[in-house]
């Protein structure tokens, strides 16, 4: 992967109270970036983020929302017209995988106000926060397309 998307978190407001977690409106910054891919003779420690990208995006803002909850944490973002919802498991490890990688850095951010480096790496992180998801190796796609206030029903 030759390219690394970025964010700033302005602002967390709360919206409501569901059963098992809180909803928050996230106001945020959002850019990426493009890196050379590693030379054909890198080492395998070599990491091409450690080098200056190549090329840098224009700051976007956007507002998207969280759901956090030990139980149901869920993150949406509005795309062509309509919501899409990330079903999380934190401390799973099975359950990370392509687009939603990033979704677990972010939502750590939002939530607890906590860096996750890498969802792969941190295995501590979500069970000293209190999550307990069980390692799956499914893989199953947890998209979905709940709005935000769904998670207050």
């Amino acid at each position: 992967m030759d390219y690394c998307s970025y964010f700033i978190i302005d602002a967390a407001t709360p919206v409501g109270n569901g059963r098992d977690g809180k909803l928050f409106k996230i106001e945020e910054r959002t850019w990426g970036a493009d890196y050379n891919p590693p030379p054909d003779n890198a080492p395998e420690s070599y990491n091409e983020y450690a080098q200056p990208p190549k090329s840098v995006g224009k700051q976007e803002r956007e507002t998207r929302f969280v759901y956090c909850s030990k139980t149901r944490p869920t993150s949406f973002f509005f795309d062509s017209g309509k919501w899409t919802s990330n079903k999380l498991r934190p401390g799973d490890q099975g359950a990370i995988f392509g687009y939603n990688e990033s979704e677990y850095t972010w939502y750590f951010a939002a939530c607890h106000n906590a860096i996750l480096k890498s969802p792969y790496d941190d295995h501590n992180l979500p069970r000293r926060l209190g999550y307990r998801f069980r390692n799956s190796d499914s893989g199953e796609d947890a998209q979905g397309n709940l709005a935000p206030r769904d998670m207050l029903k």
